[in-house]
C-alpha cells in the first residue's frame, strides 16, 4: 500500500484513525506490516501491500467464498474476454459514466479521493485512476483475491486497494468527491444499510454513483434474468457448491444456445436505443457470447441475496443521506451529487456542445 492511503483509512469497527506498527522510514510503499485502531486497539494485517480491514465477526462468510471463486475464475482467463465484463466493454463504460456524471472531477485542478466500493476484478478502478491521473482512487473488496488483482495492476500508482466490507467500510466519513458502486448492495444482508454506508464516505458536493438491480417489470433484460435464477435454478445457484454451479451455469448456456442468442441479439438492439451503442462489445463469433453468457449466468444465480428495489424506493435513500433527486434515466443507475441533482448534472453535461 502507498502511504498516502493512510490519509483516508478508518477501522472498520469504531471508525478511529490506524497507524503503521515500526514504520519503515522514507518508505512511501509498504508490502507487510500491521495497521492499529487508536481508537479500539484492533490490529489489521497488510498481506502482499493490501491492508485487509475486515471486521471478522460481521462477515458474511458464504458470499465471500462464491465472490473469491467468481474473481478467480475471472482471473485465470476463463470468464469472459479481457476488456469486457458482463456484457459491457470496461473502458467505454468508464468513460461513458465519467461524461455523464463526474463532471466535476474534471472541472477541478486539486486532488481528490475516488472510491469504488465492491471492485470485483478492479477493471473498472483501474480504468477510473487511469482516466483521472490526478486524483487518488481506492478500490476497496471482501474477496480473497485482491492482493492478486492488487499485484497485477500495480503500475498504477494512483490505484489503493484495500480488502474491506461495504457494509463497514474502513474509511473516513466524507473523504471522497466521488463513490461508485455497481452490482454490489444487493448482494449484502441490507441494501439500504449498505447504500446509507458508502453515501457516508461522500463529501461536500461530491457524487455517488451506483447500480442495483431493478424491480421486476422495470426492464425487459433483467426480467429474463431473474427468470433464470428464480425458475430455470429454482433459487439452488448459492446453496450448491460453487464449482457445481460454474458447470451447470456452462450446461445451461450450451442446451439453450440458440434462446440465448435471441434473447441477447435482441436486448443488445433495444438497449442501444438506452445507453451509447460503443460501451457493449461486438462478439466475433457464438464461443465469444457464450463465455460471456456463462460468466453473466453464474452472477446472476450464485450470490446469497440478490435484492431488488424499485426507483422510487432507492431515490428516497439518496434524499434522506442529503442528495439531491437522482438521475434515473438509465435503468438500474441512480446518481446525484449533494447540492446538484443527477438530472441537472446530467443535463450539464449534454448541453455541452
Amino acid at each position: 500500500m502507498q502511504r498516502t492511503l493512510l490519509t483516508v483509512v478508518r477501522c472498520p469497527s469504531c471508525g478511529s484513525k490506524v497507524e503503521l506498527a515500526s514504520p519503515e522510514l522514507g518508505s512511501s510503499l509498504i508490502e507487510t506490516g500491521i495497521l492499529n485502531c487508536l481508537g479500539c486497539a484492533r490490529s489489521y494485517a497488510i498481506v502482499d501491500s493490501v491492508p485487509w480491514m475486515l471486521a471478522e465477526d460481521n462477515l458474511d462468510r458464504r458470499s465471500v467464498k462464491g465472490f473469491s471463486f467468481q474473481w478467480r475464475i475471472r482471473q485465470s482467463g476463463a470468464g469472459e474476454s479481457p476488456g469486457v465484463i458482463y456484457g459491457y466493454r470496461i473502458p467505454q463504460l468508464v468513460e461513458w459514466m465519467s461524461q455523464s456524471f463526474f463532471d466535476h472531477l474534471d472541472a477541478t485542478t486539486q486532488q481528490h479521493w475516488i472510491l469504488d466500493a465492491g471492485c470485483g476484478s478492479a477493471e473498472k478502478s483501474a480504468e477510473l485512476a487511469i482516466r483521472y491521473p490526478r486524483h487518488q482512487v481506492v478500490a476497496i473488496d471482501q474477496s480473497s483475491t485482491i492482493g492478486q488483482t492488487a499485484a497485477r495492476l500495480s503500475g498504477i500508482t494512483n490505484l489503493h486497494f484495500i480488502r474491506g466490507d461495504v457494509l463497514q467500510p474502513p474509511l473516513l466519513t466524507g473523504a471522497f468527491s466521488q463513490v461508485v458502486s455497481i452490482g454490489v448492495l444487493h448482494h449484502t444482508r441490507s441494501t439500504r444499510t449498505a447504500f446509507e454506508r458508502i453515501a457516508d464516505l461522500v463529501g461536500p458536493a461530491g457524487g455517488l454513483l451506483v447500480w442495483l438491480y431493478p424491480r421486476e417489470g422495470e426492464d425487459s433484460f433483467w426480467d429474463g434474468l431473474y427468470r433464470q435464477r428464480d425458475r430455470h435454478f429454482a433459487g439452488l445457484g448459492s446453496k450448491l457448491p460453487k464449482p457445481l454451479v460454474m458447470a451447470w451455469c456452462r450446461a445451461y448456456v450450451k442446451v439453450f444456445s440458440n434462446q440465448i442468442k435471441s434473447f441477447l441479439v435482441y436486448e443488445h438492439e433495444r438497449n442501444c436505443q438506452i445507453f451509447p451503442p460503443e460501451i457493449y462489445p461486438v462478439f466475433r463469433n457464438r464461443a465469444e457470447m457464450s463465455r460471456s453468457a456463462v460468466f453473466l449466468s453464474f452472477d446472476n444465480v450464485m450470490p446469497r441475496y440478490q435484492f431488488r428495489h424499485d426507483r422510487q424506493e432507492v431515490a428516497s435513500w439518496y434524499e434522506a443521506k442529503g442528495f439531491c433527486p437522482p438521475s434515473t434515466k438509465y435503468p438500474g443507475f441512480f446518481a446525484a451529487r449533494r447540492g446538484q441533482s443527477g438530472d441537472a448534472a446530467l443535463a450539464n453535461v449534454n448541453a455541452v456542445p
